[in-house]
């Protein structure tokens, strides 16, 4: 383990060695979602930031790891995605409308056609919408482009542990007063009067 200047050490080697020979996963948004906010168990974010494939290592000391997110939940998110999409958006523009916000001047960028997703390179395409995500927001933030932007399958990018992470997101970037808002479509279900 290198030790810096500091004090410190190397977190990506760290969390290299603790994944030992155990296989890898990519980091999704759940999982990034999970690192952020699993805050009470600090073994759970060390898991997650060195990417171990917590079924396998549930395997390996004799657990049976509980399948992973739902079909119904992934069903129900893509058909939800769908209708906000749906005549470029009109339902959730209206919504906007409703709410005061200007739409006359929105445009969509739809980073899906322009760096259409190839399931052989799916790190490269996300580094690429990644990138243009940025280019689009800054734009956007200079006032280079219109006040309220979508844009259909743009990316955000971060580093965690040493590790790049990049997620797919459906992105609306909007001045609302003085603040440039950046908002992510998400289904959540409500039974019970709980999401």
């Amino acid at each position: 383990m290198s030790v810096g200047s500091a004090g410190g050490f190397d977190s990506g080697e760290w969390l290299e060695r603790l994944a030992g020979d155990l296989p890898l996963v990519r980091l999704n948004a759940r999982s990034a979602a999970e690192l952020v906010t699993s805050t009470h168990c600090s073994a759970r974010r060390a898991l997650d930031a060195a990417r171990i494939n917590k079924a396998k290592l549930a395997e390996r000391l004799g657990s049976i790891a509980e399948p992973g997110q739902s079909p119904f939940a992934i069903g129900r998110g893509n058909q939800f995605e769908k209708a906000v999409k749906r005549d470029e958006f009109s339902k959730m523009l209206g919504l906007l409308r409703e709410r005061g916000v200007d739409t006359l001047t929105v445009d969509i960028v739809s980073l899906r056609d322009d760096i259409p997703y190839n399931g052989a390179k799916p790190d490269e395409v996300l580094a690429a919408r990644a990138k243009k995500t940025r280019e689009e927001i800054v734009s956007i933030a200079t006032g280079n482009a219109p006040a309220g932007r979508i844009l259909d399958g743009a990316a955000l990018e971060w580093d965690i542990g040493g590790t790049k992470v990049r997620l797919e997101t459906d992105a609306l970037a909007w001045w609302v007063g003085e603040k440039l808002r950046i908002v992510e479509i998400k289904s959540f279900p409500v039974e019970w009067g709980q999401i």
